[in-house]
């Protein structure tokens, strides 16, 4: 009688094989699920970033008194008595100082950074027509603010439009 007890060095090798190429597979799964997670993690610390900031500068402009000085990149701004400027600083900042000298490198306060664009825009009552410097403060229905970036190399903009509330503004949209 011939004994069977073990097996044969064939059948442990096949066998090794196949469960490594299930630890590959397992493997894959694995770290695919953790770069999900890494990359949905930095995808909602730039989107909480980008709420802040917006959040801010829709305040900063539903508040404001008297416009001084207008850009598409920038504003100067008067809130009370209280002097404020926001601009794009360099290629991909935006500051808010609080005084009517535009931020800079070196002044200033960071809203938010990391941005590839920030425009601003400035509509009458009528919605369509450009807001601009000349004219009168109660005519400044609404300001747009547009912030670019990309986010794991996928480009997106974020829009907000606020309608200022303190400057007496008659004439809403038609």
């Amino acid at each position: 009688m011939k004994g069977n007890g073990g097996f044969t060095l064939i059948e442990v090798i096949a066998s090794l094989t196949i469960l490594a190429m299930l630890g590959a597979v397992a493997g894959l799964f694995i770290v695919s699920g953790v770069n999900s997670f890494v990359i949905a993690r930095q995808n909602n610390e730039y989107f909480q970033k980008i709420n802040l900031a917006m959040t801010r500068l829709s305040r900063e402009m539903a508040f404001l008194t008297d416009i001084d000085e207008i850009s598409a990149t920038s504003i100067k701004y008067k809130r009370g008595t209280d002097l404020f400027s926001i601009s794009k600083v360099g290629a991909d900042l935006v500051k808010i100082n609080n005084s009517q000298t535009l931020p800079d490198a070196d002044t200033g306060f960071t809203l938010i950074n990391g941005t590839t664009g920030f425009v601003l825009t400035y509509k009458k009552s009528d919605g369509v027509t450009d807001w601009e410097i000349t004219d009168n403060i109660n005519e400044l229905y609404r300001i747009g603010i547009q912030i670019n970036c990309a986010i794991n190399n996928v480009s997106k903009s974020f829009i907000i439009t606020i309608n200022p509330l303190y400057n007496n503004t008659y004439n809403g949209p038609v």
